[in-house]
């Protein structure tokens, strides 16, 4: 297992929740403690220009690995605008289908199946079945866990 950790920094927004604020990160709890990121991406930085340094994990889970994408951030910094963008700009998830769709062209009969979840305040959520509330987690005989979600195949 792999794990690559990315981090975008979110522009400033005039009138956001934020646009008084001095400082961004200030720590005197433990000033020794150090993170370390695979990539940091400047702030101006595009969609497209994010998604091509993540191409090869959709090539990756194309070929059977298991692949996951997790946007993880507090309410306001970007989550949402990376994971799905916008119409001049698409996000990640747009992004991973049309090259998903492209791939199995080349490969007819190969089948796609997406999730998509949510977890916030410790609550997970199915968002397929939004309906359904909190998913339950269940142990999995491998030592894992897992909950019960929808998956729907990848169409164009």
């Amino acid at each position: 297992m792999s794990i690559e950790v990315h981090v975008r920094l979110r522009p400033h927004v005039p009138n956001g929740v934020w646009s008084s604020a001095e400082t961004v990160l200030y720590s005197t709890h433990n000033p020794n403690t150090r993170y370390v990121y695979n990539k940091v991406h400047h702030i101006g930085t595009s969609n497209q220009s994010i998604f091509q340094g993540m191409e090869a994990l959709v090539h990756a889970g194309f070929d059977g690995k298991n692949v996951t994408v997790m946007a993880y951030g507090q309410t306001g910094s970007g989550k949402t605008y990376s994971m799905n963008g916008c119409e001049a700009d698409p996000g990640i998830v747009p992004r991973t289908a049309k090259l998903l769709l492209d791939l199995r062209t080349k490969f007819p009969g190969t089948q796609i199946v997406i999730y998509f979840t949510e977890i916030y305040n410790e609550s997970v959520k199915d968002l397929l079945e939004p309906q359904r509330g909190e998913l339950g987690l269940h142990d999995a005989p491998d030592g894992g866990v897992y909950f019960d979600k929808k998956s729907v195949p990848l169409r164009q």
